[in-house]
């Protein structure tokens, strides 16, 4: 008989339905249960188990470096493997295919590390999430060499995307989330220039890497206006409250 459909999560859609288990379908599953939860976590609660659930997300760059090679190495060819006796052709078992290399997997992923910074800002001490370092972190990942392993994995693009993302990150009026622009905008030379070389670069992958480059430069732009809003209407305020002391 058939094998039994395996049901996606609940709220996904119904094409995500298969037949049978396939390279990277739990970790769909599994990221996409994350992302909801994360979103259904109490805003103005920071969430304690921000940075585990950050640095579990992180593991999967270098999961994805590791599994290029056979990726990238068999050519994604599954049909012309090698011939037996009767001359008939044996396919190739597919390779697992790295995580980062999927647009969905790594939209979900990018979705996950955005909440976990969003969640987790209130955190102070030991378990606060320090943002400006895993901005310097994913500034270094995108400018690596565009042939290597970690390029052909699709770490670099990875990286690009969930800088934009935090950038893009809106957070409600009175939470400690809602400053998070402010902690990024003033690296917006640094990421526009990371965007040019981007740009500018040839290797593995290069036309969605070169995408999420003008996406996220374009997000730089947007942040930092949005920053200087902000800044001005903290200014005003503050002003507001020096004119009453005076009156």
């Amino acid at each position: 008989g058939k094998p039994p459909a395996l049901a996606p999560p609940a709220g996904m859609h119904s094409s995500f339905r298969v037949m049978q288990p396939v390279p990277n379908t739990e970790l769909m599953s599994r990221l996409y249960q994350l992302r909801a939860l994360l979103r259904s976590s109490p805003p103005k609660e920071p969430l304690v188990a921000a940075p585990s659930l950050l640095a579990v997300l992180i593991k999967l760059l270098g999961i994805s470096t590791s599994l290029a090679p056979a990726y990238t190495g068999s050519g994604r060819n599954i049909s012309g493997g090698s011939v037996n006796e009767a001359g008939v052709s044996i396919p190739q078992p597919r390779p697992a295919t790295p995580p980062m290399l999927s647009n969905g997997l790594r939209h979900l992923w990018v979705d996950c590390v955005t909440l976990c910074h969003i969640r987790g800002a209130g955190l102070s001490g030991n378990t606060r999430i320090n943002t400006t370092q895993f901005i310097r972190q994913m500034l270094s990942l995108a400018a690596t060499n565009p042939r290597s392993g970690r390029a052909a994995g699709g770490v670099r693009t990875a990286a690009l995307d969930v800088v934009a993302a935090l950038l893009k990150a809106e957070a409600e009026e009175g939470t400690e989330a809602a400053s998070l622009v402010t902690q990024i905008a003033p690296w917006a030379l640094d990421i526009l220039q990371m965007c040019l070389k981007a740009i500018r670069s040839a290797g593995n992958g290069e036309a969605t890497y070169r995408l999420s480059a003008v996406e996220t430069a374009i997000a730089t732009a947007v942040a930092s206006r949005r920053a200087y809003h902000q800044r001005q209407a903290q200014r005003g305020e503050i002003l507001d409250f020096q004119v009453a002391l005076c009156l």
